[in-house]
Formats: C-alpha cells, structure tokens, sequence
C-alpha cells in the first residue's frame, strides 16, 4: 500500500502514459467545455483523491469537479483495477442518490487533509 508518495513522486505518475491520456480523454470527451489542459489537472487532483481515498478509515467525498474526473477513471475499469493494485485497495465510488442533501460543511475539508497526509498538496481552486 503506498504510504507516501515515493521519491518525491507526484499523483500523475500514479498511472503511466497511456492510463493517465485514456482517463483524461475521457473526461475531455464528456466534458468538451474544460478543454484538455483543465482536464488533465482534473485527473491529477482525481488522483490525490484516490490515493488518499485508499489509506482513509473514513469515506471520502470528492468535490463535484474531482467526482467528474473519478467517474472517467472509473469507466476506464482496467485503467482503475491497475491503480487499484498499486495503491493496495480497491476504492469504491459512492454515488449521490438523486435528492439528497448537499455535502455536509467540512466534509471536502477532511478530504483535503487526507490528501495532504498522503503527501500531496491540493490543487485549492478544485475544492471550493
């Protein structure tokens, strides 16, 4: 199970080439309007989540634009089972039931603490 980024290690190199472009092309392909580029940093941000997401005791909830950027790598199922076996869990998805409650106050806070006990730093402007 990873404990920390590795050597210095960022979130992207999390997936290899090929991994990290099928996720983000799919999240540019669902979502036109954010350009490749933001897309992109999505899945890096998507990726701190997950990571962190793995070595968590409490469920996680991503924000609405890193629950975009998780639900493209999660269609990419063989992409997810990989990063999944090089985090040591399976981090399941938690979908929204149509109707409930907004996120609770300070839930995508603890989310962004988790993210950064992992190692990484937030990418702040995706947490708001």
């Amino acid at each position: 199970m990873l404990t920390a980024p590795p050597g210095g290690r960022t979130a992207r190199g999390l997936l290899d080439a090929g991994e990290f472009m099928a996720v983000t092309a799919t999240l540019a392909r669902d979502r036109p309007d954010i350009g490749w580029e933001y897309a992109e940093q999505v899945v890096v941000e998507t990726l701190k989540f997950v990571a962190a997401a793995a070595q968590s005791d409490e469920r996680l909830v991503p924000s609405p634009i890193v629950d975009e950027g998780f639900h493209a790598l999660l269609v990419n199922t063989e992409v997810h089972r990989i990063l999944s076996a090089r985090l040591g869990v399976f981090v399941h998805h938690y979908p929204a039931v149509d109707g409930a409650a907004p996120i609770v106050p300070g839930r995508l806070q603890r989310s962004v603490d988790a993210i950064r006990r992992v190692g990484f730093t937030e990418d702040k402007e995706m947490w708001t």
